[in-house]
């Protein structure tokens, strides 16, 4: 299945743990594939680089591990639907894609649901939805 990765979750898994940090774990093991453009590779590195300089990272996980592991696609679409315009980029690479979900703590994002066939939503409502489906509990 694949899926986008808002910053938020990105970062949140790397310095403060949690779902989101399950959430990378599956990626890891290849249970998912993370979907990303170079644009929002630039981000997620401008955001780690940022805040390791605030926070010191929590995760066994290296950035570069879960970069190496993303699935990069060129951005042909440009959707513009999100009230904050910076967001529009992951649900471009979601369609572009062929995503499933957005997984994001991002307000603006979230109160769409879904567009285009995509469901875009928490980490905690995916790892839920996940677990469901492929009957396994989580590590």
């Amino acid at each position: 299945m694949r899926i986008v990765l808002d910053t938020n979750v990105l970062v949140s898994a790397l310095f403060f743990r949690g779902y989101p940090e399950r959430l990378l774990d599956l990626i890891l093991d290849s249970r998912l594939t993370a979907v990303a453009t170079a644009e929002i590779i630039a981000e997620y590195r401008a955001t780690v680089e940022r805040l390791a300089s605030r926070y010191s990272q929590r995760s066994p996980i290296a950035p570069e591990t879960i970069f190496e592991r993303l699935l990069v696609i060129p951005q042909t679409n440009a959707v513009h639907v999100c009230r904050d315009s910076d967001d529009d980029k992951f649900i471009s690479c979601a369609v572009d894609g062929g995503c499933l979900y957005i997984v994001s703590g991002d307000n603006d994002l979230l109160a769409l649901g879904n567009h285009m066939g995509v469901c875009i939503c928490t980490v905690a409502q995916f790892l839920t939805e996940f677990y469901q489906k492929h009957s396994f509990a989580p590590h």
